[in-house]
């Protein structure tokens, strides 16, 4: 099997059919994996991966044909051209909206220039009574996502005299794949182009008892904490956007409207910190 993309999606099919038995074929344009993530998440899993699928990168396909029961990728890697064959062909290269199959615009709803549904904070459409949510409208493609929305959308609905716009703060995310991964907040790279003055420690699993017992010399956590704040942990305003896995990962957060738990993402982060993550830095 062979299966064309890079990111997530990518990533948990090549290793869903891989744990099924299916010899795999990961093909990807750019030098490494999850370019989303972190760039240390990134490198790390794409060397792991490694290790488990045949993952082809800085490659591009030109060409696909069937010939007979399997289907002939003509592929160019650094200028070298070769041909991979494969019984099934998985394209992973991304998501559109299909509001034009939808087609909204008939009942006058906006969309924007990549096809998402326009809505206000309150998630309510450019048509009064119409409203959006989930994938529809382009925030962030996750469940949870969709459900911390659903809440927003019933409160504004029924209760138009206290409507509450959606807090999106620090959105957990994970990826289904092996090895794991789960983030929470901005990338380093994502803080540093927003000019944030932030601490960063990484932590490796195997220094921790669970991480040793399974033997695990693969895994780590990433932290950033906000310099020149003396933090009040209850207060979410004073960690806005950096990680912070403790208190925003599977909790419920009330601040004027109840919020959804998130969908479950295991980060890890508590076994890692009982240790003391070493070599706190100043970014």
């Amino acid at each position: 099997m062979a299966i064309l993309g890079g990111g997530y999606i990518a990533a948990e099919m090549a290793h869903f059919f891989g744990a099924l038995g299916a010899e795999v074929t990961l093909i990807h344009r750019g030098p490494q994996l999850l370019r989303a993530e972190d760039d240390d998440v990134a490198r790390r899993f794409t060397e792991v991966f490694q290790r488990k699928i045949n993952m082809l990168l800085n490659t591009q396909i030109s060409r696909a044909d069937s010939r007979g029961d399997e289907i002939v990728l003509r592929l160019s890697t650094n200028g070298n051209t070769s041909e991979v064959g494969a019984e099934g062909l998985l394209v992973a290269t991304g998501r559109v909206p299909n509001t034009d199959v939808l087609n909204v615009a008939a009942a006058g709803v906006e969309v924007d220039e990549r096809g998402y549904v326009k809505t206000d904070e309150f998630l309510e459409t450019n048509v009064p009574g119409v409203w959006a949510l989930g994938d529809i409208v382009g925030k962030y493609l996750l469940k949870h996502s969709a459900n911390l929305e659903a809440s927003y959308a019933g409160n504004n609905i029924f209760n138009p005299e206290s409507k509450f716009a959606v807090d999106y703060n620090a959105m957990p995310h994970a990826i289904f794949a092996s090895p794991q991964v789960a983030g929470v907040g901005l990338t380093e790279s994502e803080a540093k182009a927003q000019g944030i003055d932030y601490a960063v420690a990484s932590y490796d699993y195997y220094n921790n008892a669970y991480g040793s017992s399974i033997e695990d010399r693969d895994g780590f956590v990433k932290f950033f904490a906000r310099t020149g704040i003396r933090g009040d942990s209850g207060n979410p305003h004073h960690r806005d956007r950096c990680l912070d896995a403790d208190s925003r990962s599977g909790q419920r957060h009330t601040g004027g409207h109840n919020r959804p738990g998130y969908h479950p993402v295991d980060l890890r982060a508590s076994s890692a910190a009982r240790g003391g993550p070493a070599g706190l830095r100043r970014a």
